[in-house]
C-alpha cells in the first residue's frame, strides 16, 4: 500500500500527506514508515512518541 502511495506521490503535482492508522488509533506518517528507520514517530490520543518500528503493529 505505501509503495503504491509513493508511486502516486512521485507523479502528483502537489505534496501528498497521509497517515497509516492502526486499529488502536495510533498513526504514523506514510513517508516515515517507508524510510526504513528502526525508530518512528507515532501519534496517538495520549501524545507523540518515538517507538521501535516493530512495535507499531504489535
Amino acid at each position: 500500500m505505501t509503495a503504491l502511495l509513493n508511486d502516486i506521490a512521485v507523479h502528483a503535482p502537489m505534496r501528498i500527506d497521509a497517515e497509516l492508522i492502526t486499529p488502536s488509533g495510533t498513526a504514523v506518517q506514510w513517508r516515515e514508515w517507508l524510510s526504513g528507520n528502526p525508530e518512528i514517530l507515532i501519534k496517538s490520543h495520549t501524545g507523540s512518541a518515538l517507538i521501535a518500528r516493530e512495535a507499531l503493529f504489535a
